[in-house]
């Protein structure tokens, strides 16, 4: 009877400990600005955290924030740490394999930026042309298409870091010879930085990427037409355009 009781108990305390489905759990990677950053008060800030808070806000729920590494979100979501994935999550073809996308923001991806410090080396008009210089290394954000777009090409070196400034300390302290990233980005940090130099390469219409998604698990497919309603509300009322506004058009 003892031991009956026992499981009894264990089962109840089990079930206290799954998650509150009054909250709306957001697994990010707030390192990459101005999709997410950490403010000085030590906030998840930015476009994403703003549009999760946004359709949080829609499903009548709370908005929780989750941090962890860029490429532990699609772990996070097939694990069950959180509902939806949101780090500037370009679409692409491996990622659909392994989750479901929800467009959200962005033109296709039709070319990068490479930055450089200060001064662009002669002879450079694509990434491949770096394996002609004397530092053949390139940093890229880890787990990235970028990553994955410079490991097809010979001959350089990749260098795969966390964050966007650390990007951009590779590149001025001459660890790096360029770092390479996505166009938005790019315009963004050479607005608030005017020693970055930046070349802008066109991709191969097969390489485009096909702007950005929220991250949900394949098998939650009840979440994600609930995301897909609150999204179209959102475009409706112009909440989206207005995020857009406040994040991408400072100057």
């Amino acid at each position: 009877m003892l031991r009956l009781l026992s499981l009894s108990f264990l089962l109840v305390l089990g079930c206290s400990k799954k998650r509150d489905d009054a909250n709306l759990v957001l697994c990010t990677n707030s390192t990459y600005p101005p999709y997410e950053s950490i403010d000085a008060q030590g906030n998840s800030v930015g476009f994403d955290i703003d549009v999760a808070g946004a359709i949080a806000t829609q499903l009548g729920k709370k908005l929780v924030i989750k941090e962890m590494a860029f490429d532990s979100l699609i772990l996070g979501l097939s694990q069950d740490k959180c509902d939806l994935a949101m780090a500037g999550l370009s679409i692409t073809p491996s990622r659909q394999k392994e989750i479901t996308l929800i467009p959200y923001q962005g033109e296709p991806s039709k070319s990068y930026y490479l930055l450089f410090w200060e001064q662009i080396p002669a002879g450079i008009q694509t990434a491949a042309d770096i394996q002609n210089i004397g530092n053949k290394t390139v940093a890229v954000q880890v787990g990235t298409w970028m990553e994955d777009f410079v490991k097809t090409i010979p001959g350089i070196e990749i260098k795969a870091l966390d964050a966007t400034t650390e990007l951009i300390m590779e590149i001025k302290h001459k660890k790096s010879a360029a770092s390479f990233v996505e166009p938005h980005i790019g315009k963004d940090v050479v607005q608030k930085e005017s020693r970055i130099k930046f070349i802008e390469v066109a991709l191969a219409p097969e390489d485009w990427k096909l702007g950005n998604g929220i991250g949900i698990k394949k098998s939650n497919a009840k979440l994600a037409a609930k995301i897909e309603l609150a999204l179209s509300q959102l475009k409706k009322a112009g909440t989206l355009e207005t995020l857009e506004k406040k994040w991408f058009s400072k100057k």
